[in-house]
């Protein structure tokens, strides 16, 4: 049985935009699960380069551990920002280890 998981930032109309991921395992979808809460508004325009800093990769070790690396937004300056922001981009990485059962 093959697993995989997919990294992703999201959002709903009362949360910031946070990090994600959601597993396959076989035909069994599993629920989204949230790696970091995003901590404050985001003002995206076409300079922000979000997914530049967007990754899961499967551990070349161990088959069944992944590491996903998700942005969200944040409080603090984080991000580059670009020429048409009013104020440095607020985010953060989350950075997660995640193990899946046998």
């Amino acid at each position: 049985m093959r697993e995989v998981l997919v990294g992703f930032t999201g959002s709903r109309t009362d949360e910031f935009v946070g990090a994600f991921y959601k597993g396959f395992s076989g035909t069994t979808s599993h629920r989204p699960a949230l790696l970091h809460a995003g901590r404050d508004l985001f003002m995206f325009n076409t300079s922000v380069r979000w997914t530049d800093y967007s990754a899961t990769a499967l551990d070349p070790v161990d088959s069944r551990t992944f590491c996903t690396f998700q942005a969200f937004t944040d409080i603090e300056p984080g991000g580059p920002g670009g020429p048409f922001e009013p104020s440095p981009a607020r985010w953060g990485t989350s950075v997660a280890i995640i193990k899946v059962a046998p």
